[in-house]
């Protein structure tokens, strides 16, 4: 199975890039496909809070985890990988004192970026798309994805959001990076979650909604592992 160290990104907080790499990493441990590690590289933590209360529970899956920031990222990652099939990174924002997206970027197979269908979110996208295109220089194989985040569930407002995201990717002109057909919508339960440090795919619950958010969850895997 080829190794794939894949990122979730942003410039800013609020896409809801924990949500995405916690949710993802269970659907790993569900697929059983090789070893998997969980790297928090955001100087919050979160990542890290929710597999301490995870690991805790009986009843779900151990994750492994490890705190890894700045420059230590690309020293060590490329070598975890050789023991791990599979490496997912929560990254935090970039800014002067916390570099970790930058040397993170170097050492991944793939960039997922969560993107909220927000002006604000939107105009950051350039940012990140700028910082993609100077690693490939070093980094040639990445692949990144915009990942369309907290989607409304109302049907004639996502049309709208949807819209408004392709249009705004594709004033960006950018070749580097592909609006993924998966996404994740705003529902309540990929926050109730996270207090017993579980994923929706492990919610004993046959509702509509949360069978939509496991369908979600489900989606991107296999996007971003079917690749």
């Amino acid at each position: 199975m080829q190794k794939k160290i894949i990122l979730i990104a942003g410039t800013k907080g609020g896409p809801g890039k924990s949500t995405v790499a916690s949710n993802l990493a269970a659907a790993c441990q569900q697929e059983e496909k090789g070893k998997l590690l969980l790297v928090d590289s955001d100087p919050q933590a979160s990542i890290s809070k929710w597999v301490t209360v995870r690991n805790d529970q009986e009843r779900l899956s151990s994750i492994l985890s490890v705190q890894k920031t700045g420059e230590d990222i690309k020293n060590s990652i490329p070598a975890l990988s050789d023991e791990y099939n599979n490496i997912i990174i929560d990254s935090g924002g970039y800014n002067e004192t916390n570099t970790s997206l930058k040397w993170a970027m170097l050492v991944a197979t793939h960039i997922v970026i969560p993107v909220v269908p927000s002006q604000f979110d939107i105009w950051e996208l350039s940012k990140i798309v700028s910082m993609i295109s100077q690693v490939k220089i070093v980094n040639s194989n990445i692949k990144g994805y915009f990942l369309a985040s907290r989607l409304s569930t109302l049907p004639n407002l996502v049309t709208q959001e949807w819209d408004d995201l392709r249009q705004s990717i594709k004033d960006i002109d950018t070749k580097d990076v592909e609006l993924m057909d998966s996404f994740i919508s705003e529902r309540r339960c990929y926050k109730t979650v996270i207090k017993d440090g579980a994923s929706v795919l492990e919610i004993d619950d046959k509702s509509d909604s949360i069978n939509k958010a496991k369908n979600e969850i489900i989606n991107l895997y296999k996007e971003i592992y079917n690749d």
